[in-house]
């Protein structure tokens, strides 16, 4: 819902008034770096961003700060990295989300996502990437995956699948959407 209303807020990033896929309801463009930071953090609040709310207003003042869209395009052309550290610098970006917008927003297709379903994947012994090192500590404690168990299944991925592939994993359905 939130991100509806996010969308909806701007009338002018009316895409279609009515759309066949959303049941006839209107479709409409994510708001712009320069949309979001017009929004107060009562206003977020009202639309369902919950405790997200002063987290976005921060995000969207530090990323304006920093040169907005034409800062993302200069992370873009650097290293992943580079990259992963400046996006790491933002008010809310840990690791995982640096790494989204890293894969998504800035075309880096070598990056692996090391969230949950990534660190179970990784604990399949009928997998070829399955690391068993790290699924013993998966058993203990399924606390964040630490950055040297990053790098090593980051690695594995791009053994099994190649660097540029990897990606694949975040667009592929999983077994529970067939």
């Amino acid at each position: 819902m939130c991100i509806r209303d996010s969308c909806a807020e701007f009338g002018a990033n009316l895409v279609s008034a009515t759309h066949s896929t959303t049941s006839g309801k209107a479709v409409f463009r994510f708001p712009s770096l320069n949309q979001i930071g017009t929004m107060s953090e009562q206003r977020l609040l009202e639309i369902g961003w919950g405790y997200r709310a002063a987290r976005l207003v921060r995000f969207a003042t530090e990323l304006t700060a920093r040169g907005g869209v034409e800062w993302l395009e200069q992370l873009r052309k650097g290293s992943l990295d580079e990259a992963r550290s400046e996006l790491q610098g933002l008010c809310g970006v840990g690791p995982k989300v640096a790494d989204c917008i890293c894969l998504f927003g800035l075309g880096k297709h070598e990056v692996v996502v090391l969230d949950t379903h990534c660190r179970q994947m990784c604990c399949r012994p009928d997998l070829p990437w399955c690391d068993p090192e790290l699924c013993q500590r998966e058993a203990k404690n399924k606390r964040a995956v630490r950055a040297k168990d990053h790098l090593r299944v980051r690695s594995r991925f791009w053994d099994v699948f190649g660097r540029e592939r990897a990606c694949l994993l975040y667009t592929s359905p999983s077994p529970r959407d067939s």
